[in-house]
């Protein structure tokens, strides 16, 4: 992220959906951690510490798991 490499620790569910593959993660990180200051809009400031989730979702080709 923003060019600075760290391991992060977190939770994933992998789960089989009919004919795809489902992906759903979460990890917290500091924003400071990886070189970014923390944006502000109207007074309002983000926070240093932010939880990341990611989903994603695939089709399962021919292949048997």
């Amino acid at each position: 992220l923003h060019g600075v490499e760290k391991e992060v620790a977190g939770a994933a569910t992998v789960e089989r959906k009919g004919n795809s593959l489902s992906f759903d993660a979460k990890f917290g990180l500091k924003v400071d951690d990886f070189s970014i200051s923390s944006p502000s809009f109207a007074g309002v400031t983000m926070a240093n510490e932010v939880e990341v989730g990611v989903k994603s979702q695939a089709p399962l080709t021919g292949q048997k798991l």
